[in-house]
Parts: structure tokens; C-alpha cells; sequence
């Protein structure tokens, strides 16, 4: 379920952009509500209060309904982000390649995909809590990568909108 809100917030998300919400009203609130939703979600103990586990799992459930809202925006920024001159499918490449990493030999795909924050975050989480004996430490990680999130979503600077070509049969002779 809190897989699925994820997937609602991309597509909510797109709605709202599509509305005419501009990407950058959407990229840093996005970030701020998952900082927001991560230390409860992560930091308090919810055992011994009334409810605490629904209550902790509507934390979650918004930080990862929000979360949806981040590679959403951040694909619909490619024109904006790339360079005049530029190539919109190679920054679309890169933004891609940052969160996809596709494991290859000889330049042939050999099938593995990994997200890189869908990774390396769990796995650093867990040793995170390994290290410290418990999960609730984890909740300074979760907001410190939103924070480098906003970071660098304040630095994001449009740039000359860059018109995409695309080739079609009747254009390419």
C-alpha cells in the first residue's frame, strides 16, 4: 500500500503540472514534507501510544505519497534544465543514469536495474541500524538526504527552453 501511494503521487503529480503548477512550486515542498513525515514515521517510538502503529503508518504512507512527486517533476524539468545548444535526451539521460545504474558487459545490457536510491538507501538504513542497534536512528538520514534534496532543487536553474526534435519517417529522407 505505501508502494502504491508512491505511484499515486507521481501521477498526482503530473495532474497538477499538467494544471499548470509549475515543477519548481512542486520539487522543494516535496522534499520538505518527506523530512517532515520521516521523524515520525522513523524517530518516535509508536509501541506504547494509542494507535501508534496506524498512526506511523500514515506517516510513511505520506512520505512515500510525496515522494512520488520528485522523479515526476524532475522528468517534466528536462527542458528547462538543459543547456541552450544542448540535448534534451542526454539530460534526460543523466537524470535517468542517476537513478537507474544498468549493469553492463561489453556494452550489452545484462539485465540487472538498480535504482540508486531505492539501493543504497535501504542498504545504508540498514546498516545504519545495525550499527546503532535500532531502526528509529535512522531518521537523521532520511533528513539528510532530503535536505541535500532541497539543496539541490534550490540550485536547479532554467536554462532557454530547448525545442525537441524528433525524427519521423517523412523527415528523416
Amino acid at each position: 500500500m505505501v508502494g502504491a501511494a508512491n505511484a499515486v503521487g507521481s501521477i498526482g503529480t503530473a495532474a497538477l503540472m499538467r494544471r499548470g503548477l509549475p515543477t519548481r512550486v512542486l520539487i522543494v515542498p516535496a522534499f520538505v514534507v518527506m523530512a517532515v513525515t520521516s521523524v515520525p514515521a522513523f524517530a518516535v517510538d509508536w509501541n506504547g501510544l494509542p494507535a501508534g502503529s496506524a498512526r506511523q503508518f500514515v506517516c510513511v504512507t505520506v512520505f512515500s505519497l510525496t515522494g512520488g512527486a520528485i522523479p515526476a517533476t524532475l522528468l517534466r524539468m528536462i527542458g528547462e534544465l538543459t543547456p541552450a545548444g544542448g540535448s534534451a535526451p542526454a539530460t534526460m539521460g543523466l537524470i535517468q543514469q542517476l537513478s537507474d545504474l544498468q549493469r553492463k558487459t561489453d556494452g550489452k545490457p545484462i539485465g540487472y536495474r538498480f535504482n540508486v536510491g531505492g539501493f543504497l538507501g535501504p542498504t545504508v538504513a540498514a546498516w545504519l541500524a545495525t550499527r546503532t542497534g535500532d531502526w528509529p536512528s535512522t531518521w537523521w538520514l532520511t533528513c539528510a538526504c532530503t535536505a541535500a534534496g532541497i539543496a539541490l532543487g534550490l540550485r536547479l536553474r532554467p536554462r532557454a527552453r530547448v525545442p525537441v526534435r524528433v525524427a519521423t519517417p517523412a523527415s528523416s529522407g
